[in-house]
């Protein structure tokens, strides 16, 4: 009898030696079905595993992100060996929508054996990227005469310019004109000043698109009364030399 278990005693441990320890391959962050914005980090806790005897050759993981909507991968990143790790998944201009993480992770068993790929985690984050917009013109003009309205359009959470967007401008609801972001952010238009002496508010909109939340900024603008010609304030000055 006391043979008997030692000869089982011997297979169990037998079998977890050629067998191994399992992947350790695991996203700890972002969290399942969160939302996420910017650049994410995504934090895989362990890596490949492989006993400390092995080398780390053919112990790896691999980190995936892809569109729900279109099955498109958007990020792929690898890294060999144990230990935690971090891809970066920059999501500057890219779909609104669903987005599947996955992890997968190769070890070795004791006898340093690769094992086959294993899936560790995989969940679905949802995308959704703001827009911030601010507007970057005049706050003044006279009546009946042309100024300038301009904006800047960034991501609200990196800073980062959006660029190839329509703003569109109105002063009290009464369209002034609109126009596209270049590669800073930054776009202008020419507009007259047509409403009344006073003040006013002037307000640049950008509205949501498939890869940006829409965002507005309101400023108050003033509508001055012309002053008089210059000879009319000193008739002298209008007469020739």
């Amino acid at each position: 009898m006391r043979m008997r278990q030692i000869g089982t005693a011997f297979a169990v441990c037998f079998l977890v030696v050629v067998v191994g320890a399992p992947a350790g391959a695991k996203i700890a962050s972002p969290a399942a079905g969160t939302t996420v914005r910017g650049d994410v980090a995504i934090a895989e806790d362990a890596g490949g595993t492989t006993p400390w005897w092995c080398s780390d050759a053919g112990a790896d993981s691999t980190i995936t992100v892809t569109r729900k909507a279109d099955a498109q991968v958007v990020l792929q990143k690898s890294k060999g060996g144990p230990g935690a790790w971090t891809a970066a998944w920059v999501t500057h201009g890219q779909l609104i929508g669903d987005y599947t993480l996955k992890s997968v992770a190769t070890s070795k068993n004791w006898l340093c054996q690769t094992g086959s790929p294993e899936t560790l985690s995989e969940f679905d984050v949802h995308l959704e990227n703001l827009s911030a917009l601010a507007y970057a013109g005049q706050t003044s003009a006279a009546l009946g005469s042309v100024f300038t309205a301009g904006a800047r359009l960034t991501d609200q959470v990196t800073g980062r310019a959006i660029e190839g967007r329509t703003v569109t401008f109105a002063m009290d609801g009464r369209p002034l004109g609109a126009c596209v972001t270049g590669a800073d952010g930054t776009c202008s238009t020419q507009a007259a000043a047509v409403a009344l002496p006073g003040t006013h508010t002037i307000e640049a909109s950008f509205a949501s698109d498939t890869a940006w939340v829409g965002s507005s900024a309101q400023v108050p603008f003033e509508v001055t009364v012309p002053g008089p010609p210059p000879c009319l304030d000193d008739p002298p000055s209008c007469l020739p030399a």
